[in-house]
């Protein structure tokens, strides 16, 4: 086995200096995999912005945003879902939007949530994310097929993660093969040729480039949102509207690291039609992955991180994470939660979909000033507020000091299995262990969620 890992890392330097001799791929295959152009009215998908006011519940708009962060993000956006499920809320959910990690969870969401036996359930979920998909990446850098195509044509590094997320979660399955209901499902990623725009898997960006979403696989839509810039490669889609145009997508967290645009966007697109079919009630619940605790460079006198920082420099990676907990707290400032929301009252707050004077379309529309959502934000610095549960402060400190990787890794020596655990806790705790909260959800809700146990 050593001789083989030995063996591999010659041929992979050997690869690394041809590759910046040449500078790009001999061979320009599998450069892009969306098929087009599409001469004929595309199929539609569950992936798509266009919501009318009868698909919601109860005339509530409810969005469900969940953030990035790795296989931490997979396993807490998954966690928390099931807990919502068992609550009758995620039943009335009008859309999913999804960042990186949690991607994972909601493309497997969206392509198995009817087969509760086989797919969509507490034991199935937690058997598939919690799979080292790193080291089964790697391990597939060194297959015969792939050493050829890696490093002399258009496959890349992204496309062999896409291999793995199908061979453990997707199976192959493209967008076409999503039952078409609700929640739709929005994928959610960062334009680099469009200068950092937010992109979206959906029906209508794959119109706008002459192509079909029905036929592209949901594992490529989840790389694309999870790419992040020095360990994967961008994915890239072919524009058919022009001639020898390509669209290059990256993780969405820099164009949004909590999925939470692209749902106002839904929200504010309802109540801009007639006034008779606004949502009577709006409601966006965020499924925050963010910590707190994975920094010990406090610790170390140099920050290197042995072998890996002669490849690629990982304070890179420190400083990207910096620049994401910054947009973070602008977002949250938006919904109206305070960059330093962790108090019982900042975690549920009311919001404007139209805050600013000079909206153009308040402008049109003055009565779309007074229009009010509200923001539920589970995040793990809820969980040191929630006194009344004895090992909240334990959990806390092990979901704190999960890295993001496509591991699951954990403090102590604690082993992937400990990690998902706590991860699991945590979300069954900030949903339906935190009474003071729920009592503020259930006086404005209530009506809506008919398992909803509201506190007396």
């Amino acid at each position: 086995m050593a001789q083989v890992i030995y063996t591999g890392l010659i041929m992979l330097l050997a690869a690394l200096h041809l590759a910046s001799v040449s500078g790009c791929a001999i061979v320009a295959y599998g450069t892009h995999a969306n098929e087009g152009p599409v001469l004929t009215a595309p199929v539609p998908t569950r992936a798509t912005t266009k919501i009318s006011s009868s698909e919601l519940k109860n005339g509530t708009f409810l969005g469900i945003a969940m953030s990035g962060g790795g296989s931490r993000a997979a396993n807490f956006s998954a966690a928390a879902l099931l807990q919502l499920e068992s609550l009758g809320i995620l039943q009335q959910a009008t859309a999913l939007s999804s960042v990186s990690g949690s991607s994972l969870t909601a493309a497997y969401y969206g392509l198995f949530s009817e087969d509760k036996i086989h797919h969509w359930n507490a034991q199935q979920v937690r058997k598939r994310l919690m799979k080292n998909f790193e080291f089964e990446w790697f391990s597939r850098w060194f297959l015969p097929w792939n050493i050829g195509r890696y490093w002399f044509t258009g496959f890349d590094r992204s496309d062999i993660m896409a291999d793995v997320f199908d061979h453990n979660l997707f199976e192959d399955k493209t967008f076409g093969q999503m039952p078409k209901t609700t929640p739709k499902i929005l994928i959610n990623a960062t334009s680099l040729t469009e200068n950092g725009a937010l992109f979206l898997f959906t029906d209508e960006a794959f119109n706008k480039i002459g192509s079909g979403l029905e036929t592209y696989a949901v594992s490529r839509a989840v790389m694309a949102s999870g790419a992040f810039p020095g360990a994967f490669h961008n994915v890239t889609l072919r524009d058919y509207t022009q001639s020898k145009h390509y669209v290059h997508l990256f993780d969405g967290g820099p164009s949004d690291n909590l999925g939470i645009n692209s749902l106002r966007k839904i929200a504010r697109d309802l109540y801009l039609g007639p006034e008779t079919e606004h949502p009577k009630k709006c409601l966006v619940l965020i499924v925050d992955a963010y910590t707190e605790g994975w920094n010990l460079s406090r610790e170390v006198s140099d920050t290197r991180k042995a072998i890996t920082d002669f490849v690629i420099d990982t304070n890179a990676l420190e400083a990207s994470s910096v620049l994401l907990a910054l947009r973070r707290h602008r977002l949250l400032e938006e919904m109206g939660i305070r960059s330093a929301g962790n108090k019982a009252p900042d975690v549920y707050q009311p919001f404007h979909l139209f805050a600013e004077a000079d909206d153009p379309e308040i402008k049109k529309y003055p009565k779309l000033k007074d229009v009010e959502c509200h923001a539920w934000l589970i995040t793990f610095q809820r969980l040191q507020h929630l006194t009344h549960l004895p090992n909240a402060g334990t959990i806390a400190a092990i979901v704190n000091n999960i890295p993001t990787r496509y591991t699951l890794l954990a403090p102590h020596g604690l082993g992937a299995a400990e990690a998902q655990e706590a991860l699991f806790a945590a979300a069954e705790m900030l949903i339906k262990e935190d009474k003071e909260t729920l009592a503020a959800i259930c006086k404005d809700f209530g009506d809506n969620f008919a398992e909803l146990k509201c506190p007396k």
